[in-house]
């Protein structure tokens, strides 16, 4: 059997890498360009709308995972094609139907006023565009085409960085400007993934016969139920914390526990969400044909690739943990405190972003409602946690409390699958692979935190 990471494998999962890395690092580099330019009472606008699309993201109805598990299994080309559609319409009928509502009570409500039509138009079209750009990116992805994916990607947030920069430099420093900035050439870019998808091969016969019915919105609407309920979740695990802890403790707590979270989840987003991306279109096409060898093959490079660059990568964040902070935040003066929470934060979170590989297993036969089902459960503890820990004004109890939650996220995933029929076998060979790393990896965290 040809080896998955043979010489096309690695150059497809280094363009995600370069993608995913590259969008983060034109966020470091442009963000505080443009924080300088707009004032520090128009960036703190922008900086909500950009959390605002980031939340949305996460809120797509679950049609990008819906997108990218039917476009991964070895159906017709007339039936992936249909889903595809039929998402996107789902996606636009739903802003549709948010835009009439803030139209219809707009006058009506005072707080609303303080919104105009025109900058809500320019938001929710940002919105709309960026979650659209994703659930096409990943329907390229989920049908192999990663490197064209990628570069699409990369190549449309270097411009919009640097149009919104000229923009903001030469024309107008507002937020206004850079917002239509972003939603023009977010159209643009919208209209260039979809020509791009339908116009690849096995498409071209049947892009025409795609037909938008009201049977495909319910299907798609009814799958993506429960991942919506698994985003929100999710959203909240994510998000929350900062809103309540901002209310009981100082500014510089809050500054701290903001920059050892960011510390430990950016380089494991950046690296762990490539990987699977990479994987889990491969898998999910091998399970829906039951091919066993083939599977097994591919869940080995999984778990190794996983494993590797993740319990690796942490290993060192946190050896080198008070170098790399001292050299990040020079001029922040709780450093010493920023290094406290990474300790506490960095294993926890660590054995979390193993858990894209229950998750692919899970996906690969649509067992979303229990990943909803515990994720809304994990999240009411986690946020009850950070309540208490938040009146207690104890930040290390609330590191402590998501350590714990990412690692009963993982462990409960593992252990759905392993009680699955579908995947049992799969999840217990990768299992019987990732233990010994696993276990190893605790060790010298222990060790490395004594």
């Amino acid at each position: 059997m040809q080896s998955v990471f043979r010489r096309k494998g690695l150059v497809d999962l280094v363009m995600l890498f370069f993608s995913k890395a590259g969008g983060v690092l034109v966020g470091v580099v442009f963000l505080p360009l443009y924080s300088k330019l707009l004032g520090v009472d128009q960036f703190s606008v922008l900086v909500v709308i950009l959390s605002i699309q980031a939340l949305l993201l996460m809120l797509d109805f679950g049609m990008a995972t819906i997108v990218g598990r039917e476009l991964a299994m070895e159906s017709e080309p007339i039936e992936k094609i249909n889903t595809y559609f039929s998402s996107i319409a789902f996606l636009t009928l739903i802003y549709m139907v948010v835009t009439f509502l803030f139209i219809s009570a707009h006058g009506f409500f005072d707080y609303l006023n303080e919104i105009t039509i025109g900058n809500f138009l320019l938001a929710i079209t940002l919105f709309f565009t960026s979650v659209l750009q994703n659930t096409i990116t990943t329907a390229l992805i989920s049908i192999q085409k990663y490197k064209l994916a990628s570069a699409i990607q990369a190549v449309a947030v270097l411009i919009k960085a640097i149009c919104t920069l000229l923009v903001l430099k030469y024309v107008t420093s507002s937020v206004n400007g850079f917002l239509i900035v972003h939603c023009s050439l977010g159209i643009l870019h919208v209209l260039i993934l979809h020509r791009v998808f339908i116009g690849i091969n096995t498409f071209k016969d049947c892009r025409n016969r795609g037909r938008i019915t009201l049977a495909g919105l319910k299907k798609v609407a009814m799958s993506g139920r429960p991942l919506f309920l698994f985003g929100v979740a999710g959203a909240l695990a994510l998000q929350a914390d900062k809103l309540i802890i901002s209310h009981y403790m100082s500014a510089a707590e809050v500054s701290a526990y903001f920059f050892a979270m960011t510390f430990c989840m950016t380089p494991l987003a950046i690296l762990g969400g490539p990987i699977a991306q990479y994987f889990q279109p491969k898998i999910v096409s091998a399970v829906t044909q039951i091919k066993n060898e083939e599977i097994l093959h591919l869940v080995k490079y999984f778990v190794f690739a996983m494993i590797g660059v993740i319990l690796s990568i942490s290993i060192f964040l946190l050896f080198f943990r008070d170098d790399i902070l001292n050299m990040w935040l020079s001029s922040f003066p709780f450093v010493p405190l920023v290094s406290k929470y990474v300790a506490i934060l960095m294993p926890g979170l660590a054995i979390g972003a193993l858990g894209f590989i229950p998750f692919v297993f899970l996906t690969s036969i649509q067992d979303f409602n229990f990943q909803a089902r515990i994720s809304v459960l994990l999240t009411m503890i986690l946020i009850f946690c950070i309540f208490i820990g938040s009146w207690l004004n104890r930040l290390d109890f609330i590191c402590v409390s998501y350590a714990i939650y990412h690692s009963c996220s993982t462990i409960l995933s593992w252990g759905r699958s392993v009680m699955l029929r579908q995947v049992r076998r799969y999840t217990v060979y990768a299992a019987s692979l990732a233990i010994g790393p696993v276990l190893l990896f605790l060790i010298i965290c222990l060790f490395l935190l004594k």
